[in-house]
Parts: structure tokens; C-alpha cells; sequence
């Protein structure tokens, strides 16, 4: 764990790494069923909800993405299962 003040290299990329903050899930991005359950999307959500509503970021794909869709990515996190139109609907459904 890091602090958001401080600079971690989570997105394997140093331009992103120094302008964005990471959310690491604990698993494996080919057994979603055992890894992706609703209790992991609502409290990933409930972060990225606290989070966005902190430093004013739109909840949209542009702007809430996976580490392998940042350029130069070293992780395939969270992969191809990874429901996003469900997550974003309950990071949305978060913000208070």
C-alpha cells in the first residue's frame, strides 16, 4: 500500500505512475468467477467512488481504466472478464 501523496509504479509506466492513482485487486484475471465476486467489484467501487469524488475525476472509461489498457502496461489486470459497464454503474451508485 501506498499513499496517494506518494508516487507508486503500479501502471508500468512512469508518466501514468506519476498522474494517477491504482487500485490493485487481489487474483487471477482467468478465474473471474472465483476472483471477480460482487463483494470485490462493491468495495473497489466504493473506493474508486471516494476517490473520483476527492480529485474531481469523471467516472467514464477515460478516465477509470485497467493497468493493461495504460501504454506500456506490464499487467494484464483486470483482464477481458472484468464486467466495467457493472463497476462503473456501482462506483456511480457510490458517490455520495
Amino acid at each position: 500500500m501506498v499513499r496517494e501523496a506518494d508516487v507508486a509504479y503500479h501502471a508500468g509506466n512512469r508518466e501514468w505512475n506519476e498522474r494517477s492513482i491504482g487500485i490493485e485487486h487481489e487474483g487471477y484475471v482467468d478465474d473471474p468467477d472465483r476472483w471477480f465476486t460482487d463483494t470485490a467489484y462493491r468495495a473497489s467501487a466504493q473506493l474508486a467512488a471516494d476517490i473520483s469524488t476527492r480529485y474531481d475525476i469523471p467516472i467514464d472509461r477515460e478516465h477509470i481504466v485497467g493497468h493493461h489498457e495504460v501504454p506500456g502496461a506490464t499487467h494484464t489486470d483486470p483482464g477481458p472478464y472484468w464486467d466495467w459497464d457493472r463497476y462503473l454503474d456501482l462506483v456511480r451508485a457510490a458517490v455520495k
